[in-house]
This record gives structure tokens, sequence and C-alpha cells, in this order.
């Protein structure tokens, strides 16, 4: 019987190397990923490109975002502060599924992320399931944390 080329044998060894590691890895994955479950959320209204929904108030000029998961709504409403101070407010109620709220499944906090980089702003969601935030104009990645889940609303263009 014939020796098998040494490339081979080479590959053959990476791989197994690779599948060990892999199958090491499933375990911590798995201990990570049970402390919090992700979940995505869809963005279903948007003012800027549909009307008005009957029940939101506001001013001129503020968009107001709906977005589902299977966590609840979430529901903002952004405005510039008309300061001059070249800040927008994001006001936001969280209406959880099955009656449960943001506190009594271990707390709820807002986080939104610069996409171009720079500090994180954060929020507390309250006893009203309400948040409000005042940040900068610009894109954000915003995620809120609803108890032992972790829901991403995406990235938000605020004006």
């Amino acid at each position: 019987m014939e020796a098998a080329p040494e490339r081979l044998v080479a590959r053959l060894v990476g791989l197994e190397a690779q599948a060990r590691f892999g199958a090491a890895l499933d375990g911590v994955a798995d201990a990570v990923m049970g402390a919090m479950r992700a979940i995505v959320a869809t963005l279903t209204y948007d003012s800027r490109v549909s009307p008005a929904l009957a029940g939101f108030r506001g001013t001129a000029g503020a968009v107001q975002l709906v977005f589902a998961s299977e966590a609840g709504e979430v529901h903002l409403h952004v405005t510039e502060s008309g300061g001059g101070d070249g800040v927008v407010t994001v006001r936001g109620v969280l209406e959880p599924t099955g009656g449960a709220d943001a506190r009594g499944s271990g707390g709820g906090s807002i986080v939104l992320t610069p996409v171009a980089g720079g500090a994180d702003v954060s929020g507390s969601i309250d006893e009203d399931e309400m948040f409000v935030l005042r940040v900068a104009p610009g894109l954000y990645r915003a995620m809120l944390r609803i108890g032992d889940a972790s829901v991403d609303l995406g990235v938000l263009e605020l004006p």
C-alpha cells in the first residue's frame, strides 16, 4: 500500500484539530447563549413612509417608529429638542407580550450604539415601561434588554 500524499495528511490533521476545537466551543456557546436570548425585532410602522396612525400624539416633524418582536412591541417617538442644541429626544414605550412587564422579567434597559463609533447612550425602562434618551443626530444600533432577552431593533437613523 502506498503512503498518502503529505498534503492530504496535513489537511486531515488540521480538520481533526478543528473538529476538536469546535466541539469544545459548542459547550461554551450553549452556556453563553442560554443566558441571553437574542431576538430580532421587525419594523412595522415608520411615519416617514406611511400616514400617521390613530392614537399617536406628537408634533409636526416628529418621527414615529413601531417594532414588533416575540418579546413585545416597541413604540419610538423621535423629536428634535427645539433648543438649537443639535440634540434629539427618543421617547419609547415597551408593550411586552403576555402581560409581563420589563421589571417583572428581570429589569429592562435600552442601549444606542453610534454606528460611526463613540460612547454608547443608555437608559432604563421605568415602571410604566417607558424610557427617554437624548442623543446627537446620526445612525445608532438600538438594543433593548428585557429580562433574559436582548431585542435588536437594528440601525436607527435619528434626524
